[in-house]
C-alpha cells in the first residue's frame, strides 16, 4: 500500500471514530465510545501494518523532535501552575478544585509516560550503537 493510499484510510478511520464517539456521547453510551476507540485502534495498526517503509530525511526528523519537545516543555509547566491556581484558590470538592486535581494527575502521566519512552528509546538505541 502507498503511503497517499495510507493517509486516505487514516482520514477514513478518523472520521469513523469521530462520528461513532459523537453519537456515543448523545447517547451517553460509554460501551459505544469505547468500542470506537478499541476498533479505530485496531484498524489503525492492521493498516499501518501493510505501508510500504517511509523515507524520511533527518531535517523532517529534527523538526519533529524539536516541535515535540517544545510542546511537552510548554504543556506541562502550563498544566502543572493552572493546577496549582485552581486547587489552591477553591474549596476542597467544588468542581474548579477537581478539575485542577484531574489537571495535576493529567501531567503527571505526562511527566510518567515522557520518562517511559525516554528510557525505552535510550535502551534500544544505546543498545543498537553497542552492537555495531
Amino acid at each position: 500500500m502507498s503511503y497517499k493510499a495510507f493517509r486516505g484510510l487514516r482520514i477514513l478511520v478518523i472520521i469513523f471514530v469521530l462520528l461513532t464517539m459523537s453519537i456515543a456521547i448523545t447517547l451517553e453510551n460509554a460501551i459505544l465510545a469505547s468500542f470506537a476507540v478499541v476498533i479505530g485502534i485496531i484498524a489503525m495498526i492492521a493498516i499501518k501494518r501493510n505501508v510500504k517503509e517511509i523515507k524520511t530525511d533527518e531535517m523532517i526528523q529534527n523538526i519533529a523532535q524539536k516541535s515535540a519537545w517544545w510542546a511537552y516543555n510548554i504543556f506541562v509547566p502550563f498544566l502543572a501552575i493552572l493546577s496549582i491556581f485552581l486547587t489552591v484558590d477553591n474549596k476542597e470538592g467544588s468542581d474548579l478544585y477537581n478539575l485542577g486535581v484531574t489537571l495535576s494527575y493529567v501531567a503527571l502521566i505526562n511527566i510518567a509516560l515522557y520518562l517511559i519512552a525516554f528510557l525505552y528509546l535510550k535502551k534500544k538505541y544505546i543498545s543498537d550503537e553497542k552492537q555495531n
